[in-house]
């Protein structure tokens, strides 16, 4: 046999195969497409994951929106192949009230560069993909393939054919531009928009609130001359603490860590650092010993009126506020471990900033303090009212921490239980709660555990799974990140045959109890 009618035959089989690669589900046809009719050592070549959606059905971006997972391709390449990043195609805007998703419908098609060695060799080589994605209409059903797709090599890659080329040609103007991708960028400035917002709110949490409050008594005895210095500092001090924390997070889930927000909080050393510390507070406000009104002058280190002393408040308003997730908040942080790291560190700095301007603001316009009376014995008796919440909060933290020095969990939550309950028709509510998480806790006193709801969820026949995120768990971290949210608390409502539904952050019985009613 010459060498032309082998390499005719290597492209036959090469055609065969490629039709074989095809994969099915009832709702997305999975496939590997090469551009080049052959390759050759060392040139670079662009294979295409062709996904084919039934109507009404689409497929995710590598930024899905409120909910969602981006397809995911992992390649399974000979020695010496080397594969990049994913080029998305500009994704379609997806919106199911109250949601707003990013994906796929129709056909579209995930280029990839693909490099072989400088020293490859042989008349073809096999090409192998492990592909899984979330497809979804009115309900979600995650898809998988393993793909494959043999294509010949020769001494240089051979044209594509007339069907490859439009293929490919129309699928590179389809691409995301960087810089220019109009979905992007209003999802960035909208995530940094909510983070403002949550940044804002953080400030009548209960992890902060004393906290600000006792801040803001400092107005009372300072002198006016160094209150607007001084809120600037503790602006500063909250905005580079969060974004030293959003660099230590994002550099950790580099390294392949499964974390999210509230991740320092699942170390029973840092949380028994945190609970050393509102006992400390506590004990100050009650007056066993005296460290100053900004309660970080530490052993007489710090003066009152230090600068440092102000910009090391504001460390501190970040430490107490971990355990807090606000309105608004959950959206825009599971944006940002999504973006570019200058994207998330500016909805980071923008959380902060929203965090420290009320301080600031006050500081500018101290007047609008005038009506707190002047300084006397009341400040006394405010200081021991709001060192109650900090001790309320000391003895919390110990409770977390013997939780979490036990290794005990209440998790009931798992996909595979998720699905068995769905598939016997039951709705299922998924609470993915921590024991540290401040929300979570008052969401289940004022709002979980009350007898109107827990009716609401007997009348309905629904299933209550708990997410226990108190100790790290990647599953749970993954679940998270397939709503587009890295910290909790998360609450899903799911029923049978449609979209999940997400429920605020903040609940009350009433939001619980129409969102049953609904259906």
């Amino acid at each position: 046999m010459n060498r032309r009618d082998f390499g005719g035959l290597a492209l036959a089989f090469a055609a065969a195969v490629t039709l074989l690669s095809a994969a099915d589900s009832k709702n997305v046809t999975a496939q590997l497409v090469v551009e080049p009719s052959s390759i050759a050592a060392g040139v670079p070549v662009t294979v295409a994951l062709k996904l084919v959606h039934a109507p009404g059905w689409h497929t995710y971006y590598k930024e899905p929106g409120d909910s969602g997972l981006p397809t995911k391709i992992d390649w399974v390449l000979p020695e010496g192949f080397s594969a990049g990043e994913i080029l998305w195609p500009v994704p379609n805007r997806i919106e199911l009230p109250p949601l707003v998703n990013f994906g796929y419908e129709g056909e579209a098609a995930l280029l990839v560069v693909l490099t072989p060695p400088s020293d490859l060799s042989g008349a073809t080589v096999t090409l192998r993909a492990k592909v899984s994605w979330l497809e979804c209409k009115e309900e979600c059903v995650p898809g998988k393939a393993e793909l494959s797709v043999v294509v010949p090599v020769a001494t240089s890659a051979g044209a594509p054919t007339a069907d490859m080329a439009e293929f490919f040609g129309r699928a590179r103007e389809k691409l995301v531009q960087v810089g220019k991708t109009e979905t992007a960028e209003v999802s960035g400035l909208l995530a940094v928009a909510l983070a403002f917002l949550g940044g804002i709110l953080l400030n009548v949490m209960p992890c902060v609130l004393p906290v600000l409050s006792i801040k803001v008594l400092g107005f009372v005895q300072a002198p006016r001359e160094v209150i607007r210095r001084h809120g600037l500092l503790y602006g500063a001090g909250v905005v580079l603490s969060f974004l030293a924390l959003a660099g230590l997070l994002m550099s950790l889930r580099a390294g392949g860590e499964k974390l999210g927000w509230g991740f320092q909080l699942q170390s029973p050393v840092f949380v028994g650092f945190l609970a050393l510390l509102f006992l400390f507070l506590a004990l100050n406000l009650w007056g066993v010993f005296e460290v100053g009104t900004s309660f970080i002058r530490l052993g007489g280190l710090l003066k009152e009126t230090s600068d440092w002393n102000a910009f090391l408040s504001g460390v501190l308003a970040v430490f107490v506020a971990t355990p807090c997730t606000a309105p608004f908040m959950g959206s825009a942080l599971g944006v940002a471990l999504t973006q570019p790291v200058p994207v998330a560190l500016a909805i980071f700095a923008s959380l902060g900033g929203g965090m420290a301007v009320p301080y600031v603001l006050l500081s500018f316009f101290p007047g609008a303090v005038r009506w707190l009376p002047k300084p006397g014995p009341w400040m006394v008796r405010l200081k021991k009212i709001l060192s109650l919440l900090l001790f309320g909060t000391f003895i919390w933290l110990a409770w977390v921490l013997a939780l979490q020095l036990k290794g005990e969990k209440t998790t009931t939550f798992s996909q595979a239980n998720v699905n068995a309950l769905l598939a016997e028709g039951r709705p299922v509510f998924v609470d993915f709660t921590a024991a540290w998480c401040i929300t979570c806790q008052v969401n289940e006193r004022t709002t979980l555990s009350t007898d109107k709801v827990k009716a609401a969820f007997r009348a309905h026949n629904v299933e209550v799974l708990v997410a226990d995120w108190t100790n790290r768990d990647p599953h749970i971290t993954t679940a998270l990140e397939q709503f587009g949210r890295n910290g909790v608390p998360l609450y899903i409502l799911y029923w049978p045959g449609r979209r999940p539904v997400i429920l605020p952050t903040v609940l009350t019985p009433d939001i619980v109890v129409n969102e049953l009613n609904k259906r």
